[in-house]
């Protein structure tokens, strides 16, 4: 238990930035915001930014940490994990709540978001 609790501890600390865009993601996924004008307007604008945010902060603290993995692992931390995510929140927000409704162009627009960032970080990195 010891060994695998300072595993999640040194996760956090690899990932503080990362982890708190999914939180507040998470967060504002069961929140009613769109009766706000502005908003409803740029509701898909909204959801690949998030998402591109989130994973490049993801992608900054994976570089930043200096972790080498193989391509296949990287696919799924960082591409993988972040699109079932955004498939489970928005599932989730169409079962929890009443004021939100699943929307499968919210999940394009996180999936997009999510595949720029990755896309991004492939650039810059070489």
């Amino acid at each position: 238990m010891n060994k695998v609790l300072r595993k999640c501890i040194g996760i956090v600390r690899s990932f503080p930035l990362s982890l708190a865009a999914v939180a507040a993601i998470s967060f504002a996924t069961f929140f009613n915001l769109a009766g706000s004008p502005s908003v409803a307007k740029h509701d898909k604008l909204l959801h690949f930014a998030a998402y591109a945010v989130m994973c490049s902060l993801f992608w900054y603290e994976y570089h930043k940490a200096g972790y080498k993995t193989d391509r296949l692992c990287t696919l799924l931390l960082g591409v993988a994990v972040p699109v079932t995510l955004g498939a489970i929140l928005e599932l989730l927000q169409g079962v929890l709540t009443a004021h939100r409704q699943c929307d499968i162009f919210d999940f394009l627009f996180n999936t997009l978001g999510v595949l720029f960032a990755f896309f991004l970080y492939n650039i810059i990195r070489r």
